[in-house]
C-alpha cells in the first residue's frame, strides 16, 4: 500500500494525502477539508478517485 500510494502522489499529491488522512489518520472529510483547506466536496471526489486508483494499482493493473 506504501508504494501504491507514494506512486500515487507523484501524480496526484492531494489525493494521495486525502487518503492517507482517512485511512491512517481516521479523519472524516469534513475533517480533512478543513485540513487541506479545501471543499469537502473535493476532498468526497479525492477519496473516490483515489481509492478507485489505489484498487486497480493493488490488483496489478497499473502502468509501470
Amino acid at each position: 500500500v506504501e508504494s501504491a500510494l507514494e506512486k500515487l502522489r507523484k501524480l496526484d499529491a492531494r489525493k494521495a494525502e486525502v487518503l492517507e488522512l482517512h485511512f491512517y489518520g481516521g479523519m472524516k472529510q469534513e475533517e480533512i477539508a478543513t485540513v487541506l483547506g479545501v471543499s469537502p466536496r473535493t476532498v468526497f471526489q479525492d477519496l473516490k478517485m483515489g481509492k478507485a486508483w489505489l484498487a486497480v494499482e493493488l490488483k496489478g493493473g497499473g502502468a509501470a
